[in-house]
């Protein structure tokens, strides 16, 4: 069951939440785990949880992604879904470039690339500058452009199928994210949580590894591979999505 609270006041949505969790209190060798959109906005809440009722010790604050890798683990026991992470992409790039150099496709990066070589490897501003744009990109195609990193996965690193609907000076990011994917041996999240939610769709059984009930607090940004996602968890649980629209 899919549970939908929307305000514009976070102060509504603190309430809500916490008087739900007054109604239906974790038995008490149960782990709660509350999703929320960012840190700062995790401490807030859990400082009002203690105000308003006082359970705070039960909650966990987790961010939106790492609650979803932590729900995708039941399902993967052998796979680390933490991976791909912003540290991980940043310093993979950074030890990708000489490699991604060797690309032709790679000419819209050359006067870095070529600069970083040069002073041999040295990084300096503008390099841990530009792999830090190039990482924030790659994290937001692993939450909002799933289909696309999907279909890089499939190709192989020489395969014009590669660079499928971009233009030719964006043809160095799926050979990078080829790179990637191979120091970091394992694809990212996002694929799993594509393959959980098409298991789910033909899956009849009612006894899988998830929570009895799910908290999401979240903001108008929240991407569709994850609405999806937990519109089919929530078939065999109880999903309670609390929506902070700024906007209404």
């Amino acid at each position: 069951m899919l549970n939908l609270y929307k305000s514009n006041k976070i102060e509504v949505i603190s309430e809500l939440l916490a008087e739900e969790l007054k109604l239906c209190p974790p038995f008490i060798t149960d782990k709660l785990e509350i999703a929320v959109p960012n840190y700062f906005f995790g401490k807030w809440l859990y400082e009002q949880i203690t105000i308003k009722n006082r359970i705070s010790a039960l909650c966990e604050l987790k961010t939106i992604s790492s609650y979803t890798e932590s729900l995708l683990a039941n399902f993967f026991p052998e796979i680390d879904m933490g991976l791909w992470n912003f540290e991980s992409i940043k310093w993979g790039i950074i030890d990708s470039l000489e490699e991604l150099n060797s690309f032709k496709e790679s000419f819209p990066l050359s006067n870095w690339i070529n600069k970083y070589l040069d002073n041999k490897k040295t990084i300096d501003g503008d390099i841990y500058n530009l792999t830090k744009k190039i990482t924030n990109n790659f994290i937001n195609y692993l939450i909002f452009r799933p289909e696309m990193i999907a279909d890089w996965n499939k190709y192989e690193i020489n395969s014009p199928n590669l660079f499928k609907n971009l233009n030719s000076d964006q043809f160095w990011q799926p050979i990078l994210y080829k790179l990637l994917e191979k120091k970091l041996s394992e694809k990212p999240s996002c694929l799993y949580m594509i393959e959980l939610i098409k298991n789910l769709r033909k899956s009849k059984n009612s006894q899988i590894k998830i929570p009895n009930q799910i908290y999401i607090i979240t903001d108008n940004n929240l991407s569709k591979l994850h609405i999806n996602f937990y519109s089919e968890i929530s078939k065999f649980t109880k999903v309670n999505l609390y929506l902070l629209s700024a906007g209404d």
